[in-house]
């Protein structure tokens, strides 16, 4: 039932003024179906607040500071081991928000835009002017298997190292595109990256030779190929 529906969809999509060969007889060939592997590494640290909100929490702290109770320092620390607020800052300090790939531009590591969601995108040779293009790890989607399991078997191939750990969310494709070229429809499958890291170069039997971690701000950019793509890439980030 899962695979009439989203044979359904691709047929949906692909009427949207695209032709698709012919096969014996005049039918048209049902569109190709794609699965892709829209592989995410959540963020590491909690986004900066808004300013009315740190606002209201600077405020909240200094009201509290003001009305708390203070208690005798042997209640407190009755051995005296515990250190003082100035001996605290002066051995912990917090590790900067800002990291160097940030600072030079670096899109190919993880350690960059702490706070918001990235997006894995590969390069493979392609475009108008042969400048390449960009897209979610794809694979042909095979009659034996679900579109998850199509997707699933992209990430496995083509970029898990050892150790390398992806959670899969949900049996169903969070959104269909169809694909420019008319090639087919791209499923979309999300993943969140949860532990290692992928490779930075194709395994034998693929074409991709870049890649980049991008946030939803930026993806937009990657697709002037396909720009509705793009957009609804940032929607789904």
């Amino acid at each position: 039932m899962a695979m009439q529906i989203m044979r359904r969809l691709a047929c949906a999509a692909a009427s949207q003024g695209r032709q698709y060969s012919a096969q014996a007889g005049g039918a048209a060939a049902a569109p190709r179906i794609i699965a892709g592997a829209m592989l995410e590494r959540n963020p590491v640290i909690t986004p900066d607040l808004p300013d009315w909100e740190a606002e209201h929490q600077q405020w909240l702290s200094e009201y509290k500071q003001e009305y708390r109770k203070t208690y005798p320092p042997d209640w407190l620390d009755p051995k005296g081991t515990l250190k003082t607020e100035g001996n605290l800052a002066s051995v912990w300090k917090p590790a900067p928000r800002i990291t160097e790939a940030d600072k030079t531009g670096d899109v190919r590591t993880l350690d960059r835009k702490l706070d918001r969601r990235l997006l894995l995108l590969l390069k493979s040779p392609g475009g108008a002017n042969g400048e390449g293009v960009w897209h979610v790890p794809l694979t042909p989607h095979e009659d034996t298997e679900t579109v998850r399991e199509a997707a699933d078997r992209a990430m496995r191939d083509q970029l898990a190292l050892p150790g390398t750990q992806a959670f899969t969310l949900g049996n169903v494709p969070a959104a269909h595109h169809p694909q420019p070229d008319g090639s087919g429809v791209l499923f979309y499958v999300k993943m969140q990256l949860i532990e290692g890291d992928v490779r930075t170069s194709a395994p034998k039997g693929y074409r991709w030779y870049d890649f980049a971690w991008v946030s939803a701000d930026e993806v937009e950019d990657y697709f002037k190929h396909d720009p509705a793509q793009g957009k609804l890439l940032r929607e789904l980030l």
